[in-house]
């Protein structure tokens, strides 16, 4: 099936009401996501009308709904769903469920102004949100903000995004003692045989960036992007790109690794993936129209493979034919897809460890140990 994507949009229907629309596949969302909306938008005095109707698998909602801040409304569609809140069918119904409170909004809501709203952004709050409430903790400090301040500060010297950290601070075993790793042996940076700046200021961000740009010239590529496995490795998360149109980078900003796509295919598969988008349906209709009309007839994804063969993200370049590559091009490409993979093998297990550590100081010794 066509990817469908995920769209959180909010209408403000009068100062006191929100509509909350999904709209796609509720499953490519987190728990923790859907409650950082609600976290975002709910308070006291506000009624929230949460739209599923036009969402796959709106039963993702119902966890987290008893934790927004004021009312909550759910609109289902029709479709049956266990929730803690009232449910009702269409937004008419919601409306005259507000009616008889005497706060029924405008009657018109195709004409109140509408946000969609980053889903990306949402992800890394939610992430950042948990582990600021792990650290705070675990380090029994007083409040979120020494929690923050703490995450940002070891994020700062090691280079390090908050939300790399983060995740790692979640999926890493709790430290038992004066260091976090304790016997830990760090290996050298690996090389790269490609551009990528002083060695000091690699990011996983700056070398995916110089890879995208020697493969879209090896290749002759109209454009192409260049995705790492998200911080929770639940998905493909979009760290640059070139020549791709609006659609499509706000589709690809994050995919889940169980997408047709091509490239979560290929992360999958761990072999590369080339991809006919005049005959295929890997992606949403919407996203392959957006292609075909920039121009797009076929998309080349490679995995980053590091040594153990574990893919660690893709790089994709967009051809305005579809014609195959050059042998000796392709073999190119892989080669310094390996590299990549090898450097962010290395990145994960020294420079994110790294900064663990100094977060381990900064924090304190942990509550117990």
């Amino acid at each position: 099936m066509p990817s469908a994507g995920l769209r959180v949009r909010i209408t403000e229907l009068s100062p006191t009401i929100l509509l909350i629309t999904f709209v796609g596949d509720l499953g490519a969302a987190s728990a923790a996501v859907i409650r950082q909306v609600l976290s975002d938008y709910g308070r006291p005095g506000r009624h929230l009308l949460v739209d599923v109707s036009h969402a796959e698998r709106p039963e993702r909602t119902a966890p987290v709904l008893p934790a927004a801040e004021g009312d909550c409304v759910v609109i289902t569609g029709g479709r049956p769903l266990t929730s803690p809140v009232p449910t009702v069918a269409t937004v008419a119904e919601a409306r005259a469920m507000l009616a008889t409170e005497g706060l029924e909004p405008p009657s018109a809501t195709t004409d109140r102004p509408t946000t969609e709203l980053d889903l990306r952004a949402l992800r890394n709050r939610a992430l950042v949100a948990e582990a600021i409430d792990v650290v705070r903790h675990r380090y029994d400090l007083p409040g979120p903000e020494s929690a923050f301040t703490a995450l940002a500060r070891a994020s700062q010297q090691h280079n390090v995004p908050v939300r790399i950290l983060a995740a790692a601070v979640l999926r890493a075993p709790a430290p038992t003692g004066p260091t976090w790793f304790p016997g830990r042996r760090k290996t050298p940076q690996p090389p790269l045989s490609f551009p990528a700046g002083p060695q000091a200021a690699h990011t996983v961000r700056s070398v995916l960036r110089s890879l995208l740009a020697v493969v879209i010239r090896a290749t002759d590529a109209a454009g192409g992007s260049a995705q790492s496995i998200a911080p929770l490795d639940d998905g493909l998360a979009l760290e640059c790109q070139h020549g791709m149109p609006e659609t499509p980078v706000r589709d690809f900003a994050w995919i889940a690794l169980t997408d047709p796509t091509p490239c979560a295919r290929a992360h999958r598969a761990r072999v590369r993936v080339d991809a006919d988008l005049s005959t295929g349906t890997e992606i949403s209709p919407v996203v392959q129209h957006a292609l075909l009309a920039h121009g797009v007839r076929r998309i080349c994804s490679t995995p980053l493979c590091a040594s153990s063969g574990r893919s660690l993200g893709v790089v994709s370049t967009h051809h305005a034919d579809t014609a195959d590559l050059d042998d000796d091009v392709v073999r190119m490409v892989d080669g310094l897809a390996g590299e990549t993979g090898h450097w962010l093998d290395w990145h994960r297990r020294t420079v994110v460890f790294d900064a663990l550590e100094r977060l381990h100081q900064l924090a304190g010794a942990p509550a117990g140990a």
